[in-house]
């Protein structure tokens, strides 16, 4: 059961992780997201401390999986609490110099751990059970250890509480949690020092851990077992609650991108196979397939190469084919932006059959075009406009010219 609880948690720990350099990576971010390593370590601290891997790890060295998870502990705890210290702006020289100052007591502290553990008597049990009775090594491992992570834990705590009053909602919820999870922390440092302590100076009913076969099974397992995995669990949750948060709003985005992306898909087909140069596939651009998950970046390709298109058609597009369309939308009782993406639709349909019959225009050049401004262009808005004329394009709505408006007459219509 004990394994089970750590081993799910690590779980929770490793979706969280991944979730969050997804969600990094789809924001422009490159590299490793800053919660990674420290996600990542306390993942691990939970796996090695699993009494599962201890029996693995104990047949090679015993208590070494314990000794591996407390640093793990200890690291993911410093990258954490210097994630939260860079968020709230710890910037500039003064801040190089206390993190240098961090970084050298944590290495301290490894050290003293590992000297500490091999100098003290050899854990016994498949889970490795410290004896702390007159042992000085094992009682200053446990002291060191729990008053390291109490002062990371405080730093933490002090810093997610400050934010708490700082941030937007979503992230207002996650440090409260996050606090939460840093107070359960403390109760465990707290408690881990006094069972040491007393322990060693035989004030206490046992000198020794005991195993535990549930997380709350007694309050020892509790202090030992069931706060740190609470505390882990909300400490990640807290973490990952701007993303879940966000979730429905992502997933809502996603799903409008995937339905753009199809509604464009007919002006888009036509258009690649009368002008296949328009496709973004060659090295210097977007190269290679677009995954089907990348919707946003898939959206915007299409609409890119549909631009493409329609700018290369200019040359075939004619005033006269444009009045005759709105003619025709106004007897079809079209109206506002559906007439608009109707005529748009039979004016590129028209200058795609001229084109590919190598038609010359029947009433002079295209008329002078006003490019969008590239500082107010809005992707999304395009697209959903295009989304409209490739609809138009489909159901025909008007009949387009055949020819050019020279040959409108009477076969057209």
């Amino acid at each position: 059961m004990v394994s089970l609880v750590f081993l799910l948690v690590a779980l929770l720990c490793l979706v969280t992780g991944v979730l969050r350099q997804r969600s990094w990576r789809r924001r422009g971010g490159t590299g490793v997201h800053p919660v990674l390593p420290a996600v990542a370590g306390l993942g691990a601290a939970l796996v090695l401390i699993a009494p599962v891997t201890q029996q693995l790890v104990g047949t090679v060295a015993p208590g070494a999986g314990r000794l591996l998870s407390n640093c793990c502990t200890l690291l993911a705890a410093f990258a954490f609490s210097e994630m939260l210290g860079y968020l709230h702006g710890s910037a500039g020289a003064p801040a190089a110099a206390g993190r240098r100052r961090r970084v050298g007591l944590l290495l301290v502290v490894l050290a003293v751990l590992v000297v500490t553990f091999f100098l003290g008597r050899t854990p016994t049990g498949p889970v490795a059970l410290f004896d702390y009775r007159g042992d000085l090594a094992l009682t200053t491992y446990v002291v060191v250890y729990a008053a390291y992570l109490g002062l990371t834990l405080v730093r933490m705590l002090a810093l997610a509480v400050r934010a708490v009053g700082r941030t937007r909602r979503r992230l207002r919820i996650g440090m409260a949690v996050l606090a939460a999870g840093c107070a359960l922390g403390l109760v465990y440092a707290a408690g881990r020092v006094y069972t040491a302590v007393t322990a060693y100076a035989g004030l206490g009913p046992d000198g020794a851990d005991r195993y535990c076969g549930g997380p709350f099974e007694t309050a020892h397992c509790t202090l030992a077992v069931g706060l740190p995995a609470l505390s882990v669990a909300l400490i990640v949750v807290g973490i990952g609650i701007p993303l879940l948060l966000g979730a429905p709003g992502e997933l809502r985005r996603w799903i409008a991108d995937v339905r753009l992306a199809h509604e464009l898909r007919p002006l888009w087909r036509a258009l690649c196979d009368a002008l296949p140069q328009i496709a973004l596939t060659s090295p210097g651009a977007v190269d290679g397939r677009v995954p089907r998950y990348a919707a946003s970046l898939r959206l915007y390709r299409r609409t890119v190469e549909v631009r493409d298109g329609a700018l290369l058609l200019e040359p075939y597009r004619s005033p006269g084919d444009t009045r005759e369309h709105r003619l025709r939308a106004a007897r079809a009782g079209l109206s506002g932006e559906r007439a608009d993406a109707a005529v748009e639709a039979a004016d590129l349909a028209t200058a795609l059959d001229r084109y590919r019959g190598a038609a010359t225009l029947p009433d002079g050049p295209p008329p002078d075009r006003q490019a969008p401004d590239p500082g107010a262009d809005d992707t999304r808005a395009e697209a959903q406009r295009l989304a409209r004329v490739s609809a138009a394009f489909a159901r025909r709505e008007i009949e387009p010219l055949v020819g050019g408006a020279g040959q409108s007459g009477s076969a057209a219509r």
